[in-house]
């Protein structure tokens, strides 16, 4: 198409006589039409100027078009204004040129004239409309509703009036099927659907749109691609292949952590998505939580376990029921009528979850173990009761209908080796001396394990337990805690703190009653700070020499208890960097030989007489076999290591 260029002569005429100045209008320029991107020939004439002059003038032309770009599009015949298109112009490039135009008298070559110039380019429909984008991606889930928006492309025309105006229509759709339709408005470019995406039809489509403008002579039109990516929902059901014989399983009673059922199903659905998942529901069955339900996540099987032992007596068979569902909800849309330029007529509508599947699992009898009644027995009983003491009677009963409640008990863990049962009756008998001071026990009590064997095929084995209560007697007597001690020599008293062992409990033990027995020989000397409570202060009189000093105590329990133990001091010689301490300065406190040997008549004599004691309290007991914890005073052996000074 070819358009006029109307040329736009502003004129200003410049005259100058002397020093009159005056502005006139001296010609009329028509119109003069220039076709746009025009082929030719070149140059070719569009108008002339013609001036009313009675002298001779030439002409010239400068500015756009001319000397400035685009160079070389006009140009002016110097003596007779004829004006000439020498080369097409681009109006999108340059929609108007700016000139100047003058006139000069030859004969001085003086400016008679001077004119501003714009030359206007007139529009031919010389450009297409473009897409901002040649393609365009996007994405719906196969769940949508039609008339949803999915894109809206945009074109862009550079021409002017009619020739940029435009519109938009879907050129071609890929696959083209009955399910779905994409439409494009023609005004906006938004694109938009009618009817039911499927995925399982079509994961993809291609569109081909196109922009085509209005104009008069010729229609130019450009086109884009649209890509539509269909994302897989759950428009398909989780159908179970593999159907369980009769809809029954089996498992065996007490069994837990096995698998007893697996389903397959198969599901037309993307792999690995929302809507191919398998989510696997107990429904009814389940009261007392003895199964899982779980997805095997690559295969998409149910596996179904049991996670508590089940019962045979309690219930034979269990009415299961489960549903198979996906994560994501189940959707359905099928077209009803496809009524042209509006929407379909659908059913499209989201299932609610369905309902399960019943199964029936039959619980198999097994031997149960039997049962102690009650499972754990706890007695109460005084230390040092005689041997073969009847602490109790063991009960088992077998749940098993089948079985005879015929067992054979037995001692499975007794650390002290202090009972025995019978294995027909199930009597537990002392066998052993029971003490409470043994390191089997733990605050006052000890635990024993017992089996009852059924006579079952196999043999099946119960546990009970036993605890006893031991009840503290006062069969230990108390004992110096240290039987040496070191002291130094000095100008004043000293004191050094002695302590007491005790195995019993109250009211068997301290606070302690202390009596120095030789105190009239240890007069002025030796002497006790306080004589009860559970330790007592010693003190050393500053006349004490160095030596080895050996005193003898008497010690009492709150029942009356008494021991008598000899404690021997040594006392230094502490001036020194080095204390100096000897046994050989003195060997009791200044006596005579003769008292020594009667001192250790008696230090004999108090021993037998706490073994005695100890004997008395618990018969059974071994003197010094360690077979319990009462302390047996030995006044032959000396105690090993050294004490710390004590000032």
């Amino acid at each position: 198409m070819k358009s006029l260029v109307l040329l736009t002569l502003l004129i200003y005429v410049e005259s100058s006589l002397q020093s009159l100045s005056r502005l006139r209008r001296t010609w009329i320029i028509d119109s003069i039409t220039i076709e746009e991107e025009s082929q030719g020939p070149f140059p070719y004439t569009v108008g002339s100027i013609k001036l009313d002059r009675k002298y001779a003038v030439e002409f010239s032309l400068k500015g756009q078009g001319v000397d400035q770009d685009p160079v070389g599009v006009v140009a002016i015949d110097e003596y007779d204004g004829t004006i000439k298109v020498k080369r097409k112009i681009d109006r999108e490039q340059y929609p108007r040129l700016d000139l100047t135009f003058e006139a000069r008298n030859t004969s001085n070559n003086k400016v008679d004239t001077r004119l501003g110039v714009e030359i206007k380019i007139l529009d031919i429909n010389d450009n297409a409309p473009e897409f901002l984008q040649k393609v365009y991606k996007v994405s719906l889930k196969e769940s949508d509703k039609q008339g949803k928006q999915v894109t809206m492309v945009q074109a862009v025309d550079i021409d002017e009036g009619k020739n940029r105006e435009f519109h938009y229509s879907l050129i071609s759709q890929s696959p083209d099927n009955n399910n779905a339709q994409f439409f494009i408005d023609p005004n906006t470019g938004i694109i938009s659907f009618r009817g039911c995406l499927d995925y399982e039809v079509a994961e993809q489509y291609t569109i081909i749109v196109e922009a085509k403008d209005h104009g008069e002579k010729v229609q130019l039109s450009s086109s884009a691609t649209v890509i539509i990516d269909i994302t897989d929902e759950n428009n398909n059901k989780p159908i179970e292949i593999l159907r369980i014989p009769n809809n029954k399983v089996k498992v065996n009673e007490r069994e837990t952590n096995v698998e007893i059922l697996r389903i397959k199903v198969d599901d037309k659905d993307t792999p690995f998505t929302s809507a191919w998942r398998a989510q696997y529901i107990i429904e009814r069955g389940n009261e007392n939580k003895n199964f899982n339900f779980t997805t095997d996540p690559k295969t998409n099987d149910g596996v179904l376990m049991v996670i508590k032992p089940l019962d045979y007596e309690t219930a034979k068979n269990i009415n299961f029921n489960y549903k198979v569902e996906n994560e994501a909800p189940y959707f359905w849309c099928k077209v009803k009528e496809r009524t042209p330029n509006s929407l379909w007529q659908l059913d499209n509508y989201i299932e609610p979850r369905s309902g399960g599947n019943n199964l029936l699992i039959e619980v198999q009898d097994v031997n149960d173990p039997p049962n102690f009644v009650p499972p754990i027995n706890k007695i109460h009983l005084e230390e040092n009761a005689p041997v073969g003491t009847l602490l109790n009677t063991f009960t088992a009963r077998d749940e098993d209908d089948r079985l005879i409640n015929d067992f054979v008990y037995s001692v499975a863990k007794d650390d002290a080796n202090w009972i025995s049962i019978n294995p027909k009756t199930g009597e537990i008998k002392t066998i052993k001396v029971l003490d409470r001071e043994s390191p089997f026990v733990i605050n006052n009590t000890y635990t024993a394990i017992l089996y009852a064997i059924d006579n079952g095929k196999p043999p099946a084995t119960g546990t009970g337990t036993l605890v006893i209560n031991l009840k503290d007697v006062n069969d230990c007597v108390p004992h110096l805690n240290h039987t040496h001690i070191t002291m130094c020599r000095g100008n004043t008293a000293s004191m050094a703190n002695i302590s007491i062992i005790d195995e019993d409990q109250e009211p068997y033990s301290g606070p302690f009653t202390f009596t120095l027995l030789n105190k009239d020989q240890l007069k002025n000397s030796w002497r006790l700070d306080s004589t009860y409570g559970n330790t007592v202060h010693l003190i050393k009189e500053s006349r004490v020499e160095l030596g080895t000093y050996v005193l003898e105590m008497e010690i009492a329990d709150q029942q009356g208890e008494t021991v008598k133990q000899n404690l021997t001091v040594i006392v230094c010689d502490c001036t020194g960097n080095i204390p100096v301490c000897t046994r050989s300065m003195h060997t009791g406190i200044g006596f005579s030989a003769i008292f020594v040997i009667l001192g250790a008549a008696l230090f004999l004599l108090a021993a037998l007489l706490a073994l005695l004691v100890c004997k008395f309290h618990s018969p059974e007991v071994q003197q010094i076999s360690g077979e319990n914890n009462c302390y047996i005073i030995n006044y032959n052996q000396e105690e090993k290591g050294t004490d710390p000074m004590v000032n």
